[in-house]
């Protein structure tokens, strides 16, 4: 696996920069997963959940797909507005 990521839109870095920042204001310390394989990235965040798979409360799952070079990729980032407020989004590259 790597830990690479490559766009191959800069509209789709930029949607998932808005995503992200989207998720952060409904849970500031909320995690994001990345999982890529082949050419299709998967970005996965739960910024409301009953805390548990039996709680009472709701559970919101987010989704967001895009095409990148052709990579693998299975990453859990822990308070993604964190790393997000850092620039690792400005990080990721673009072909």
């Amino acid at each position: 696996m790597t830990n690479s990521i490559r766009f191959l839109d800069s509209n789709d870095m930029e949607d998932l920069s808005s995503y992200l920042a989207r998720a952060r204001k409904l849970d500031d310390d909320g995690c994001v997963k990345f999982r890529a394989f082949g050419d299709i990235l998967a970005v996965y965040v739960s910024p409301i959940f009953s805390g548990s798979l039996m709680g009472d409360g709701p559970t919101v799952l987010g989704l967001r797909t895009m095409r990148v070079e052709k990579t693998e990729l299975d990453a859990n980032i822990m308070c993604f507005c964190r790393t997000v407020s850092r620039g690792w989004i400005s990080r990721v590259s673009v072909q």
